[in-house]
């Protein structure tokens, strides 16, 4: 270890020595606090420092520097800067208040007087942006865009007024103030559309089909029938609710009085068609043929029936009655004609020559039965005792004949006339001789009285041997009664 001399020592101890003790410059300031440093740990402060703004004696003077004070106590001295340390307020980065005449911040300037948009308003005047020249004191107020232009303190807002009370207004108000005011009739909610009535407004529970739009959606709910077959007419047990209010959507109808729904040509505006088995109109009724006879036929004449089938007890679905007021299906002798319209209903012939006498009971075919000159109950035209006129010669009496002249033209099948005339004296030979011969053409040619006298008929029944009388006062003499 490095040793000191005495003299060494006893000069250093020197150094340190004051008259209270040893003296020390602690903080190498080259000032002890023999020599004046007041704060032999900063040095800093000493004898002859430059004072700084921080409230501490820092050249040991003894006092703080003058403007080292803060006597507002709001953290800045007047060396830091304070343009009023009297009021706490004031002090670098105060909030700069608008036309108050003060430097808050102490930046040196205000905000008071300048009018930096031109608009002839400054703040202290009342424009409360005096960037924008379209906002100022008094300016149109555009309502709803959150800026107040006017520099009334709020933005301007749409109302409606709510007369009903129901929190939906219908007329535009503007609000001022910045807020509507239920209390005074305002709603900032718009749609009602009957503000007379404050159980009309959107969102009400809709009434179906009373035709009022409790809801507001411009429509009211509407009773709408399916219409599948697209005719025009729903089905009466197939309800819809439309929302439009119309029916007129694909499927819907406004009428329920299709009765088939699945067939567009069936529903109250169609056209009925007699007995078709189909009610076409919807009307509950079918037109029916009118079968006053109940035989199934009817005749032309239509009534309404409420069996569709027309099957009801004087109904028919087919029309063509041949014997209106009687069966047409009651034909005993198959001619085709209803025996109650049949004049000979047991014979197919019925009545050739048209004398009023079937041909089953016919006692001269193809002559008038009623036609007897003599009255001896022989037809003229199988008397041989009567020359009966036939000009044409077909074997119709010119009297019964409606052409009398032309075998062909009067519609009835043309006849030989007669070999051996009118009366048995004619036929060859005479006597016993015409009798046989009489006889033999009788059987021939079917029921004649007098041989020569008869014919054969195209349509004549075949009909069983009769007694065959000859006159023979009538047909000669020489013969007598034939039986």
């Amino acid at each position: 270890m490095p040793t000191l001399s005495f003299l060494a020592l006893c000069a250093l101890a020197s150094q340190l020595t004051t008259p209270y003790g040893i003296d020390i410059d602690q903080d190498n300031d080259g000032y002890t606090l023999i020599d004046g440093d007041c704060d032999d740990l900063d040095p800093e402060i000493h004898p002859g420092a430059v004072e700084r703004c921080n409230g501490v004696d820092d050249d040991c003077s003894g006092a703080r520097g003058p403007d080292e004070s803060d006597d507002d106590g709001d953290g800045y001295r007047i060396c830091g800067g304070d343009c009023d340390d009297l009021d706490a307020s004031i002090h670098p980065g105060a909030t700069e208040l608008v036309c108050s005449g003060i430097d808050e911040d102490c930046d040196g300037g205000t905000v008071d007087a300048p009018d930096t948009d031109g608009d002839a308003f400054s703040l202290c005047d009342g424009d409360c942006d005096d960037t924008d020249p379209t906002i100022l004191p008094g300016a149109p107020e555009v309502p709803d865009d959150g800026i107040d232009q006017d520099c009334s303190g709020v933005d301007t807002v749409t109302c409606y007024t709510d007369a009903d009370g129901d929190g939906y207004g219908g007329a535009v108000v503007l609000a001022d103030d910045g807020a509507c005011d239920l209390p005074a009739g305002e709603s900032p909610l718009s749609g009602d559309c009957d503000d007379n009535d404050p159980t009309i407004l959107p969102g009400a529970e809709e009434i179906l089909g009373d035709g009022i739009d409790q809801n507001c959606d411009g429509t009211d709910l509407a009773v709408c029938y399916l219409d599948a077959d697209g005719d025009g007419q729903g089905d009466p047990y197939e309800v819809l609710v439309s929302a439009d209010g119309d029916c007129t959507d694909t499927g819907e109808a406004a009428s329920g009085m299709d009765c088939d729904d699945s067939d567009a040509l069936v529903g109250p505006d169609a056209i009925e068609i007699p007995a078709s088995g189909v009610d076409e109109d919807c009307d509950g009724f079918e037109i029916c043929f009118v079968d006053d006879d109940l035989d199934g036929v009817g005749a032309d004449e239509l009534a309404l029936s409420s069996d569709v089938s027309c099957s009801a007890p004087g109904f028919a679905s087919i029309s063509g009655e041949s014997c209106p007021g009687f069966d047409d299906a009651v034909d005993p002798d198959g001619d085709g004609v209803p025996s109650g319209c049949d004049p000979c209903p047991d014979d197919a012939l019925d009545d050739l020559d048209g004398d009023g006498v079937c041909e089953g009971d016919e006692r001269c075919p193809g002559h008038d039965d009623r036609i007897d000159s003599d009255g001896d109950g022989i037809p003229d035209g199988c008397d041989p005792s009567i020359s009966v006129p036939d000009a044409d010669g077909d074997g119709i009496p010119d009297a019964q004949d409606p052409d009398p002249m032309s075998a062909g033209d009067d519609g009835v099948a043309e006849r030989s006339p007669p070999r051996f005339g009118f009366g048995c004296a004619s036929a060859p030979g005479g006597g016993t001789w015409g009798l046989l011969l009489g006889l033999g053409l009788l059987h021939r040619r079917g029921r004649s009285p007098c041989p020569g006298r008869g014919e054969v008929l195209r349509r004549a029944k075949a009909q069983p041997p009769s007694p065959l009388v000859v006159d023979s006062a009538r047909c000669g003499g020489g013969a007598g009664r034939v039986h």
